[in-house]
């Protein structure tokens, strides 16, 4: 009896499907999901000790470098849910997606930007709000789409879960579900 060493081409695969841009970007939402999660509590636990008020300079740089990591993770979100909603509606798909690649952008600069003190909270305040706007506007697309090509039920109701932020993560693990099984 002769026993064979195991090749690499009979070895079981670790997660059973090949990596694709909808997977990466399923990771990315969750990883973003974290990163926000994780910033949310750290303000919430600061603030509520007293240690951290908006627009004196007490606001850390921890959370902004946070914001930071949370909006590059984003970025392959746009993306993958333009190859997965584009069919319906080509032409509000990619408008989406300029939309949200330059709300985020200029999220993470501003967040940037901040955390390094080079500009002061009442400036990047009313400019992140700006940026605000525009992801919200992007999430409201992918949710109308989504529901209208009957790819997402609800997405126009998760879009508002979305934009409250504090639903955020809601959203994004919703999403990196939908761009998993896609």
């Amino acid at each position: 009896m002769t026993a064979s060493a195991p090749t690499l081409a009979a070895a079981s695969r670790p997660f059973g499907r090949p990596l694709s841009a909808a997977s990466v970007a399923a990771s990315a939402a969750l990883v973003a999901a974290t990163t926000l999660a994780v910033t949310m509590a750290y303000l919430a636990i600061a603030h509520t000790a007293g240690g951290m008020r908006f627009g004196d300079g007490t606001h850390s740089a921890i959370v902004d470098g946070l914001h930071v990591v949370t909006a590059l993770a984003l970025l392959p979100v746009p993306f993958a849910l333009h190859r997965l909603l584009g069919r319906s509606s080509p032409r509000l798909s990619a408008a989406g997606v300029a939309l949200a690649v330059d709300a985020i952008a200029f999220a993470a600069i501003l967040h940037g930007l901040f955390a390094l003190g080079v500009i002061a909270f009442d400036t990047a305040g009313p400019l992140l709000l700006i940026g605000y706007l525009a992801f919200a506007g992007w999430l409201w697309i992918v949710g109308s789409l989504g529901s209208a090509s009957g790819t997402f039920r609800n997405g126009r109701w998760m879009a508002v879960v979305g934009a409250t932020i504090v639903g955020l993560p809601v959203w994004l693990v919703w999403v990196a579900r939908h761009l998993d099984e896609a």
